[in-house]
């Protein structure tokens, strides 16, 4: 297969630059085990899966099942989307989750992370990435131990619009003010 040559080529074939689950194949993973994340996908209705198809606007669900396999605390769970120049556009974390966060996890213990963010990305192909992570300083980072950090676990195709959007790669909901007359 040959790659694209131009911006436009890319958009004639999308599934070039996003990498395709394969659904029989267990996702690469790095980390130390000690937690795994499996059952992980998204949707916009019915069951998550790892691959959907979504529309500005829509209520995005990302799920994953935790399950502990060694002893951890300061757990953080995060999902991080790729467009398709593998820029991280968004993603969220349960830092701010005291059930996550603050709880002394043990083996066989397991939790269900559901995160819903509407979909306010344009047209395009994306992927999900997830990771379970024990750090305490959740502002920088500098002390985290990845258990449980899986890259393209999920492909989304978000639809064009009726309408032509920002240029931006996220166009967020604004409340606007307009004061005429001076």
């Amino acid at each position: 297969m040959t790659e694209p040559s131009s911006q436009a080529d890319a958009g004639e074939h999308p599934h070039d630059l996003v990498p395709q689950p394969d659904q029989d194949a267990q996702p690469q993973r790095t980390g130390t085990g000690a937690v795994q994340l499996t059952e992980m996908g998204w949707s916009t209705e019915g069951p998550t899966q790892r691959e959907t198809i979504a529309h500005h606007g829509d209520t995005l669900t990302i799920r994953a099942r935790l399950v502990v396999h060694q002893p951890c605390d300061r757990l953080v769970v995060s999902y991080h989307i790729k467009n398709r120049q593998n820029q991280h556009v968004m993603g969220a974390h349960t830092a701010d989750r005291a059930e996550v966060y603050g709880r002394a996890w043990q083996p066989g213990d397991v939790a269900e992370i559901v995160f819903r963010t509407p979909v306010l990305l344009h047209e395009g192909q994306y992927s999900l990435t997830m990771l379970a992570a024990s750090m305490g300083d959740v502002r920088q980072y500098t002390d985290a131990v990845f258990h449980d950090w899986i890259e393209d676990v999920a492909v989304m195709s978000v639809a064009a619009r009726n309408h032509f959007p920002l240029s931006d790669m996220v166009e967020v909901a604004n409340e606007v003010e307009v004061r005429l007359g001076g």
